[in-house]
């Protein structure tokens, strides 16, 4: 075996990740080849090798993090220096953090129910609390305190384990800098108001955080995101919360007084413990009557990231198979979450996620982009057949023609990268996640231009799939297309709801023809 890919009794897969303090890799134990069970190496980086405070908080927060035995936070299972570099043996966890997840729901819209964030954030204050109330050996109380509770930081395997990461860096990152520099480092925009303003952080720190990262997965809406680090910090600073129904009216009252309780600006009248901030999200989820649990999450993985994971899982196949001598090949990495310099997600890769572009994506974009010249095309004949022959065209609805009507929503204010383009769901597997339903409306004719609304959202194609969440009000779908009577069905989603509407055309009788264009504008004809 290469001595570059040798660490110690550890042989170094793939390049993972790359920081601003450490590099994360994908290591197996070099003397069991076949052994399968992967785990993490994170190295600190050699400038920091140097520092020898640094070094010492580091590796005294490793030790730290050593203890927390609990099934929501990563494990660390061994530490110490090799080649004159630090590291930490971590926990591998394969899926993806809470931050793509949102992304991937906002381009899904109505995958990522209030009851499956629920649950994921009741996980990860488990986890939480197991820290805050860690003791050593001794029985004295360390008093942990995360510091970087972030979507970033909180992990969901495709299995649907939630697990909470992060503490050690995170922890001797914070005190690095108060006494070094004496600036603030991290996430701004998901500190407490004490943390911000260098004050006294405690536990409740972390149950701000986790409230901020709760509001933000059930109402799809960024919080105390500014354009600038410094507009973060002084909305923060401020802690003016927007009740969370008003932007996603489906919320239960309860869940929004948990959310404004953790979201206090005072520490006092936040949850005294992160346990009772899971107690309270336990009692919300009981009271919807249907099983939240590990076996939902995973379906709810499966849903997001199907394709994503075959692609991974075959890249990290790959890189166990062919290690050949030279230095780790670069693998699966942190993709959009690179602001965390120490988080230990594993995702693609650019040159992974690019591949997967380029052999799902090009195609099909090459296909639309064919369509649109021929649509093009024909539109213009067709107009110049009108206009010679003097055939009106009845109005359609309002946008029909300009293309895919947008969300009138700010990008920033989304989690998605092109929130103002809904895209129609697909429906999820059967009973793999119990608190949805799929809706499907089928319309005739074929060759109608049809646009479906839904909750304002317009959709074009005479197939309408969406995934809603199971609730017992009604609700109701519109059905546009020039040329034909509209048609509004109504619905419960209680359960799976499939329909098959068939459109009326609009007669005009006994018409005498419109002198100018402008009277064919005022009796809605163009």
């Amino acid at each position: 075996m290469s001595e570059e890919l040798a660490f110690g009794r550890y042989q170094l897969v793939m390049e993972m990740a790359r920081g601003g303090m450490a590099t994360l890799y994908l290591a197996r134990l070099q003397e069991l080849a076949q052994f399968e069970k992967l785990l993490v190496i994170k190295k600190v980086h050699d400038h920091l090798a140097k520092e020898e405070a640094f070094i010492n908080m580091f590796m005294d927060e490793a030790r730290i993090t050593a203890l927390i035995n609990h099934t929501n936070v990563a494990s660390v299972f061994d530490m110490g220096e090799e080649k004159g570099a630090n590291y930490l043996a971590m926990e591998y966890v394969h899926g993806h953090n809470l931050l793509e997840i949102l992304r991937s729901s906002t381009r899904l819209k109505g995958v990522l129910t209030w009851p499956l964030a629920a649950r994921i954030i009741a996980e990860a204050a488990a986890g939480l609390h197991a820290a805050h109330e860690l003791k050593s050996t001794d029985g004295t109380r360390l008093h942990v305190v995360h510091r970087d509770v972030s979507p970033s930081n909180i992990l969901v395997s495709y299995g649907g384990q939630v697990k909470v990461v992060d503490f050690g860096i995170a922890l001797a990152a914070q005190r690095m800098t108060t006494t070094t520099t004496g600036t603030l480092k991290g996430k701004a925009a998901y500190m407490s108001p004490e943390q911000v303003s260098n004050g006294l952080v405690t536990h409740q720190s972390d149950i701000f955080s986790l409230g901020i990262v709760l509001f933000e997965s059930v109402t799809g809406r960024r919080l105390f995101k500014g354009n600038s680090a410094a507009s973060s910090v002084k909305r923060v600073c401020e802690a003016q919360v927007p009740r969370p129904r008003i932007l996603n009216p489906d919320l239960p009252v309860e869940l929004e007084q948990i959310i404004l309780k953790a979201l206090a600006s005072d520490p006092a009248d936040r949850f005294a413990t992160a346990s009772a901030f899971e107690q309270a999200l336990e009692q919300v989820l009981s009271s919807v009557g249907m099983p939240m649990g590990r076996a939902q999450l995973a379906g709810l993985m499966d849903h997001l990231f199907h394709d994503l994971r075959k692609v991974k899982d075959k890249h990290i196949r790959a890189a166990l198979e062919g290690v050949t001598p030279g230095a780790p090949k670069k693998g699966v990495a942190m993709g959009s979450c690179q602001t965390s310099s120490s988080t230990t997600v594993m995702h693609l890769n650019s040159a992974v996620k690019s591949r997967y572009r380029r052999r799902h994506l090009v195609p099909w974009l090459a296909r639309g982009a064919g369509i649109l010249v021929v649509t093009v095309m024909l539109g213009f004949v067709v107009l110049g057949r009108g206009q010679s022959s003097g055939v009106r065209k009845t109005r359609g609805v309002a946008g029909a023609s300009m293309g895919q009507p947008s969300i009138m929503t700010k990008p920033a204010d989304r989690f998605a990268r092109d929130a103002t383009v809904p895209v129609p769901l697909v429906p999820s597997k059967p009973g793999a996640m119990v608190a949805q339903v799929t809706v499907k409306v089928t319309v005739l004719p074929r060759k109608a231009s049809v646009v479906t609304t839904f909750q304002h959202v317009h959709y074009r194609g005479n197939t309408f799939r969406m995934v809603v969440p199971r609730k017992r009000s009604p609700e109701k779908i519109t059905i546009r297309a020039p040329g034909y009577r509209s048609v509004s069905v109504l619905f419960t989603p209680t359960a799976d709801f499939e329909r098959t509407v068939t459109l009326r055309r609009l007669y005009r009788r006994h018409r005498p023809p419109m002198p100018s264009a402008t009277a064919d504008w005022v009796m809605g004809i163009r």
